[in-house]
This record gives C-alpha cells, structure tokens and sequence, in this order.
C-alpha cells in the first residue's frame, strides 16, 4: 500500500506530509501537558509516513539503539530538517534513514513507557490505513491530504 500511494502523489509530496505530520506532533505535545488524543493520533499519522519513506530511502545502515534520554520534539525537528534538505537535494538517503530509524526508536520507547498508548495509536493508525488504502482504489491524487488527515 505505501509504494501504491508513493506512485500515486510522488514522493515530493510524501516528503511534505511527513514534514506537516512531524510538525502537527510536536504542536500537540506542546500542548497537551499528558498525551491524549491529539498524541496518538499525531504519532499514528507519524507512524505511516515514515513507513512510506522508508520505503521510498531504504532501511538504514546501522540500526538505532534504545534511546534513553528521549526528545520527541527534537527528533521530529530533526526530522523536518532532513526531509527540507532531501527537498532540496542535499542530504542522502542514508542520513534520511538513519532519521526514521531514531524517530522510530524514540516513538517504540515512548509506547513502552506508557507515555503514549500503544494501544490507542494502533487503533488510529488501522483508521487511517483503511481510508489511505480506500483513497489509493479511488487514484484521486488530490485526496492525499484528506486520507491521512481527515
């Protein structure tokens, strides 16, 4: 499903929903004093994009370890920063990577903790997936947003 939707709005514009969803993850964080919905909806959302990118760069070379002083915010600051360079051509695919693989890492830590509920983002993210898999049959590329989003 995820090289279906790459096929079908570009990786241009995958690279620019990862960028909005990071974005959008780190405004509910900063919001929301213990993560509720907002959370795990933005972490779902993460979740897929990143799956679609590491589809599109590869895995990374080296596996990220367990991150023990986790920085959600600053891995998905990060993260945007890679994805703007990718943009524009001047980071590699193994930089972009090794990116996911820590934001990654740092999401799977924050589900075992207990921060967010794993739980809750997984029953987000099957949502998300089904409306995703429904808006590829449709081929509509201008629903790309609506998919993940609405």
């Amino acid at each position: 499903m995820y090289e279906q939707a790459v096929e079908l709005w570009g990786e241009p514009y995958q690279i620019d929903l990862l960028i909005e969803e990071c974005a959008e993850l780190i405004e509910a964080v900063v919001k929301e004093r213990w993560p509720g919905e907002a959370v795990a909806e933005g972490v779902a959302d993460v979740e897929i994009m990143l799956a679609q990118i590491t589809m599109m760069v590869g895995e990374p070379l080296v596996q990220a370890t367990k991150i023990l002083d986790t920085n959600l915010i600053g891995a998905c600051a990060i993260m945007i920063r890679l994805l703007i360079h990718r943009r524009r051509l001047r980071v590699g695919n193994d930089a972009l990577a090794t990116g996911i693989a820590t934001l990654n890492a740092i999401l799977a830590d924050l589900k075992e903790s207990g921060w967010i509920n794993p739980e809750r983002v997984e029953e987000i993210r099957g949502k998300k997936l089904a409306l995703l898999s429904e808006k590829i049959r449709q081929g509509d590329p201008s629903s790309a947003l609506a998919a993940l989003l609405g």
